[in-house]
């Protein structure tokens, strides 16, 4: 996918920052909505931060194994 490891870390970096971002969004919801729409928020969120990981992360992991982070093998 990337292959300059130096432009991949930038992006994972980016990635997994844009992942926290989307995750702390949950906060915002859960002080403000009924738990049937933080449920439909919690499962529209989920699939949105797999395709992240899937689609973007895992391809740039799979090329430059030392980006993943420990424990995520």
């Amino acid at each position: 996918m990337i292959v300059d490891k130096c432009l991949a870390k930038k992006v994972v970096d980016l990635m997994h920052d844009i992942a926290g971002q989307i995750e702390a969004s949950i906060g915002i919801v859960r002080g403000n909505s009924s738990s049937e729409q933080l449920l439909a928020y919690k499962r529209a969120v989920g699939k949105v931060i797999y395709e992240l990981y899937e689609e973007v992360l895992e391809p740039l992991y799979k090329e430059h194994p030392t980006l993943r982070p420990p424990g995520r093998d």
